[in-house]
């Protein structure tokens, strides 16, 4: 079975600049034509390049008193062996150690595992996009800085290599400005609006707050598909933690935040509040319009009208309680063109933003 991919007009394969970046406003003036027989996997080729690049190394050196070296990919997969072959894994000494695979194999894997999701999701068609540089989420004067947290977790060896095969052989787009995972979710809205059957590659939670639009992703840790129905949603309580879709799950991310990327206005909070607190206020609500009001409600009670901080770039930050919720909407709203600020959203609904700020019932002079 032939595959397709959209490669725009110009320069051959061979000569690729797997250097050049694209705004998202240049990816969407030229743009391929789709018809309703086509299926399209919209790719994050962050997310695929990385869990291919991770596969073909091993992570761990194990080292025999009599001096014999193992390069294992895990701990539990080199107890396993030792088990099978008569071996005593307590005279082993461990260390952190990264050996890539040759390039050649990984190469051989990354193919192979694109045409098995084509296959399983019945595609005729991809798109793929990387993330690049000048994200403007780095520009918002948070009091960490946006992914800081993530700035010391290992990188695999071959990264970089795959996401340059996949720009010069596969079409990739590297994207500037914004992240992959903004220009795959705005493929899929503006695909569904046309009509266009499509799925999108991705294990990102943000994902799934499609508010207007169906979606189906395909999640490759779980190899399997995920229909996310737009609307207000749901909440699902895993225990740990509580995980959703649709709106509430967006005004989740906004109040709680997301600690893994270094964001959340838990930090300004008047009393403790996490995932249990929201499950408890807005699973019940069964329109938007009142998870918003929800949001309100929660927000006033939790956020004191005014707020000032250090950012992470050192100026003294002075927000009113609106002003802050604007900032942290702007964090995982994915720009996906649906009411990219959260005073859109308010106006959407018929809702008037400044209750953030006022009580309904008090008098606003101008």
């Amino acid at each position: 079975m032939a595959f397709k991919v959209y490669n725009p007009k110009g320069s051959p394969k061979d000569e690729v600049d797997v250097s050049r970046e694209y705004t998202a406003e240049e990816i969407y003036k030229d743009l391929p034509t789709y018809s309703k027989q086509d299926k399209v996997l919209i790719i994050d080729s962050d997310i695929h390049a990385f869990r291919v690049s991770t596969v073909c190394e091993s992570k761990y050196m194990y080292t025999h008193l009599n001096g014999d070296v193992y390069n294992v990919k895990s701990k539990g997969a080199f107890k396993d062996y030792c088990l099978e072959n008569n071996l005593d894994y307590d005279s082993f000494s461990c260390e952190p150690k990264q050996v890539a695979d040759p390039i050649s194999y990984c190469i051989k894997t990354l193919n192979d595992s694109l045409k098995k999701v084509m296959e399983f999701v019945g595609a005729t068609h991809y798109e793929m996009y990387i993330g690049g540089s000048n994200n403007f989420r780095l520009k918002i004067p948070l009091p960490l800085e946006y992914k800081s947290s993530r700035s010391t977790a290992s990188r695999p060896l071959l990264l970089t290599q795959v996401k340059e095969y996949l720009i010069k052989h596969k079409g990739a787009k590297r994207i500037t400005g914004e992240e992959a995972d903004d220009v795959v979710q705005n493929r899929m809205r503006s695909l569904n609006k046309q009509g266009v059957r499509c799925i999108a590659y991705s294990i990102d939670k943000d994902i799934y707050q499609n508010v207007d639009y169906d979606l189906m992703v395909y999640d490759p840790a779980k190899d399997d598909i995920i229909i996310s129905k737009k609307g207000v949603g749901e909440m699902i309580d895993r225990g740990k933690d509580v995980k959703g879709s649709g709106l509430k799950w967006l005004m989740a991310q906004v109040l709680l935040g997301d600690e893994i990327d270094g964001f959340t206005p838990k930090v300004f909070f008047k009393k403790r509040y996490a995932d249990k607190g929201y499950y408890k206020d807005f699973n019940e609500c069964k329109t938007e319009v009142e998870v918003l009001e929800k949001f309100v409600e929660v927000a006033r009670r939790l956020v004191p009208e005014k707020v000032s901080y250090t950012s992470f770039t050192g100026q003294l930050i002075e927000l009113n309680r609106k002003e802050l919720f604007e900032m942290y909407y702007l964090l995982p709203k994915m720009k996906d063109g649906f009411c990219e600020t959260l005073e859109e959203l308010f106006s959407f609904y018929g809702l008037d933003i400044d209750s953030l700020i006022y009580e309904e019932d008090q008098e606003v002079l101008c």
